[in-house]
């Protein structure tokens, strides 16, 4: 009988062992996931952010959007006249838009107004 029971015993052991691992795997994965991104500024735009940003889109078009979220505007889309080659662009002041080229011209830059 002592065979019996300690067989028993092990068998009951490696079930409790089981049940313990699953409940574990289970409480990581419904307890350990969590969004780590920021929330979305278009969703919950933040009015205390100051400024505007200047982004290509994928067609090619420069556009403008607030800093604290919502909807933005298309400034501009194309090469600019005079310009060769790949451009960047940065602002020159707050209604003023520079592009520069990125292959030697006599006029390397452009500025557009919006």
């Amino acid at each position: 009988m002592r065979a019996a029971n300690r067989q028993q015993a092990l068998i009951l052991a490696a079930i409790l062992g089981l049940g313990a691992l699953v409940a574990v795997v289970v409480a990581v994965q419904l307890l350990g996931q969590r969004n780590p991104s920021p929330p979305s500024l278009a969703d919950n735009p933040r009015t205390e952010i100051p400024g505007e940003l200047l982004y290509e889109d994928a067609d090619g078009c420069v556009n403008r959007i607030p800093a604290s979220g919502g909807a933005g505007e298309q400034v501009y889309c194309g090469q600019p006249a005079g310009l060769t080659g790949a451009t960047s662009f940065a602002w020159l002041d707050a209604n003023t838009v520079v592009f520069f080229s990125s292959q030697p011209s006599p006029n390397p830059a452009t500025v557009v107004e919006m």
